[in-house]
């Protein structure tokens, strides 16, 4: 569930109900950092084209952040040649060897065929 604080154009101040944090989203886009209660107040308490120069702002260096993290993540998991992928039958996440079959340690599926687990790297 999702309350909404403000929405200016496309940006909105929203907090779900399985957080303690507001954060920023756009249609197209949902900021994955979450935001203190001081910048939540200060937002509130902002005029609208400054809320929106901020939220775009925001947007843009948590972008930047996930770009990175994203790409250290690939550099990682090249170099130990090591994925991390989501089991395709209960979800949880896995660790395997590229090119080896990959074996749930949670629930004990096995498959033969990437696509069926997801990389959340590659």
């Amino acid at each position: 569930m999702k309350k909404t604080f403000r929405q200016i154009g496309e940006y909105s101040l929203v907090r779900y109900s399985n957080h303690k944090e507001s954060t920023i989203e756009t249609p197209k886009e949902l900021s994955s950092h979450y935001l203190s209660k001081e910048v939540h107040d200060e937002l509130m308490d902002m005029g609208d084209e400054e809320f929106i120069e901020e939220c775009k702002e925001y947007l843009s260096t948590t972008r930047k952040f996930e770009e990175k993290n994203l790409d250290l993540s690939q550099e990682i998991a090249q170099t130990l040649n090591i994925g991390i992928v989501t089991c395709g039958n209960c979800g949880k996440v896995n660790l395997h060897k590229f090119g080896e079959d990959i074996t749930c340690q949670s629930c004990g599926y096995e498959t033969d065929e990437p696509s069926d687990c997801p990389d959340l790297f590659n």
